[in-house]
């Protein structure tokens, strides 16, 4: 009775021995390892692949449609959808100017009013873009707007046929407005297109006869200008006129009776016209 009691008990230690090593590994060392628990929630999740937009038609936006000489406007070209909805904004963009001579766009959209005195005053741009293979194009129209000042008393167009003693060949074009003030000669110069990269002067050159070449009365202040196209306000006073073959300077009365009865002459020079490229007499504007 006594030996059965002991084999029972022995077998109860086993049984009690291997219910704890349950699911347990023994390491090569003799150390007991557990496998490992991966959590439900650490798996990665699957996404589903991004769907590109589907873009059938491109559309050109500006900041506004017309824009006054000088002053410019960011355009825009967005992809939109087969319903008409904008889906992306595109970058490459190639640009095309149907008019050269009133506006200038540059390859990342900035569009510059020119002055011009050539009709239309007014431009096309077509924007073209490649969209999966596929060239897409659309444009739109723009328009010039003048900076003419609300007032001014004498004008006149600035054109390479005016030149003296021999016209210039160039595609460069200004204007200038004259207003008589209590201060003195306020002006705003245009000019658009020059051979050169910048002014490099401009003038009011006088006592003159018709079509003849003289010195320099005054100075339009255009040496911070460059760029190609431009303009300039101010106010020409005593301190703008220039003192000549060691005489005093004319009044500003002086200077603007000349102006009156055109005996003076306007140009702007360029590096590459640096005689003048273009030029023009003012004339009364009877307004």
């Amino acid at each position: 009775m006594r030996s059965a009691l002991a084999v029972v008990s022995t077998l109860l230690i086993l049984a009690s021995a291997c219910s704890s090593d349950y699911g347990r590994a023994t390491s090569p060392g003799g150390g007991t390892t557990y496998p490992p628990v991966t959590p439900r929630d650490s798996q990665p999740a699957t996404q589903p692949p991004a769907t590109p937009p589907s873009i059938s038609a491109i559309v050109l936006d500006a900041t506004d449609t017309v824009i006054a000489v000088n002053d410019t406007a960011r355009l825009a070209v967005f992809g939109v959808d087969s319903s008409g909805r904008r889906v992306a904004r595109l970058t490459d963009v190639a640009f095309t100017n149907s008019n050269a001579f009133s506006f200038a766009v540059s390859p990342d959209g900035l569009l510059t009013a020119l002055y011009s005195s050539f009709r239309p005053f007014r431009a096309t741009i077509t924007a073209s873009a490649v969209v999966n293979g596929a060239t897409l194009t659309t444009s739109r129209r723009f328009d010039t707007k003048s900076a003419a000042p609300a007032r001014f008393d004498f004008l006149t167009s600035l054109l390479p046929e005016s030149v003296r003693p021999e016209p210039n060949f160039s595609a460069a074009d200004g204007i200038v407005y004259l207003t008589v003030t209590d201060s003195g000669v306020d002006f705003t110069l245009l000019w658009s297109n020059l051979a050169g990269d910048r002014p490099i002067g401009a003038h009011i050159h006088g006592p003159v006869e018709f079509d003849g070449v003289t010195g320099v009365l005054a100075d339009f202040p255009v040496g911070d200008q460059f760029a190609n196209h431009g303009i300039v306000r101010g106010t020409l006073t005593a301190s703008s006129i220039r003192a000549r073959d060691g005489r005093a300077a004319i009044s500003v009365d002086s200077l603007v009776t000349l102006i009156r009865n055109r005996a003076v002459y306007v140009d702007i020079h360029s590096a590459q016209q640096p005689a003048g490229e273009i030029r023009g007499t003012p004339f009364a504007s009877g307004l």
